[in-house]
C-alpha cells in the first residue's frame, strides 16, 4: 500500500527512492568513513537506461526553487516561491501548463513540516515529524481522492548510529497490513547527497538530516535491494539499485561552491 501511495504522490523526488535506507549492523564500525563534500547540492539525476531525468535548482541561499520531472515523453515542474523562511507556495505544471498549486512549510533548520498540493477534494497533504537531532520521526501522507475518499499513510522511523535502519508503515485503506523495511549501511562510504536530500521540500522517503552512510541493503516483506556505487572526488556518481536480478542505474550531476 505505501507504494501505491508514493506513486500516486507524483511530487516525488526520483533519487529520493534510491536511497531510503542505511546500515545499522556496521554502525559501530571503527573503519575511518571516506570524506563527504559538504558544498555540493545535487542538480540533476538521471536514468542511464531511458535518459528520463529529475532536475532541481537552489536559490542563493540554497534553498529549493524548482524540480522538473522529464518522464514517459511529458515533463512535470513544481516551481517554488518563497513567502518567507519558513513558508511559500507551489506552482505545479505538466508541459507548460499550470494544472495545480499548494503551500509548503519548512522548520528552524529548513525540513518541510507540511506540504500540499491541491484542495480537500483532491490532492494530497505530507506532515513530517523530526527528532531533536533532526532526524525524521513521522511522515503522515494523506491523499484525498475525491470529496468522500481519503487515505492516510504514516511512517515512523528507527536511528542507529546515525543512519536510518527500520521503517514502519500503516494506512487507513488496510489498517491491518503494517509494511516494516530494514536497511543497512557501508560503515566506509559516507553519503555526500544527505544535505541535498534534506533540502528537497518534496522528500518522502527520509526527510530530514537523513542518514550519513550509504545504504547497503533494504529489505522488504517481498525481497532485498542491494546498492553499489560510483564514487568519484568523494561524491556518488553513479548508484546502481539491483532487485530482483534486475539492475537500475542513477546517474548524479553536482553544482559545488
Amino acid at each position: 500500500m505505501k507504494k501505491i501511495v508514493l506513486m500516486l504522490f507524483v511530487a516525488s523526488w526520483a533519487f529520493v527512492q534510491m536511497s531510503c535506507s542505511k546500515d545499522s549492523s556496521n554502525s559501530n564500525s571503527t573503519t575511518t568513513p571516506t570524506p563527504t563534500v559538504d558544498n555540493c547540492l545535487v542538480t540533476k539525476v538521471t536514468d542511464q537506461a531511458t535518459s528520463e531525468s529529475t532536475t532541481i535548482t537552489y536559490d542563493a541561499n540554497k534553498r529549493m526553487l524548482s524540480q522538473l520531472n522529464d518522464s514517459m515523453g511529458k515533463t512535470f515542474a513544481y516551481n517554488l516561491t518563497w513567502t518567507d523562511a519558513f513558508t511559500g507556495t507551489i506552482e505545479v505544471k505538466s508541459n507548460g501548463t499550470t494544472t495545480n498549486g499548494g503551500t509548503f512549510y519548512v522548520n528552524n533548520s529548513g525540513y518541510p513540516t507540511r506540504v500540499t498540493i491541491g484542495n480537500q477534494t483532491q490532492g494530497y497533504i505530507v506532515q513530517n515529524t523530526y527528532n531533536s537531532d533532526g532526524t525524521a520521526k513521522t511522515t503522515e501522507i494523506t491523499l484525498n481522492l475525491n470529496a468522500q475518499t481519503s487515505i492516510s499513510l504514516t511512517t515512523n522511523y528507527e536511528y542507529s548510529g546515525g543512519n536510518l535502519v527500520k521503517t514502519t508503515s500503516t494506512n487507513t485503506a488496510d489498517p491491518a497490513a503494517v509494511d516494516i523495511t530494514e536497511f543497512t549501511y557501508y560503515a566506509d562510504k559516507l553519503d555526500n547527497r544527505a544535505k541535498s536530500k534534506a533540502k528537497n521540500i518534496f522528500n518522502l522517503e527520509e526527510p530530514g538530516l537523513g542518514s550519513k552512510n550509504l545504504v547497503k541493503t533494504k529489505v522488504t516483506g517481498s525481497g532485498t535491494t542491494t546498492y553499489t556505487y560510483s564514487i568519484a572526488e568523494n561524491k556518488v556518481t553513479q548508484e546502481k539499485e539491483t532487485a530482483n536480478g534486475i539492475d537500475a542505474i542513477s546517474l548524479f550531476t553536482y553544482k559545488c561552491d
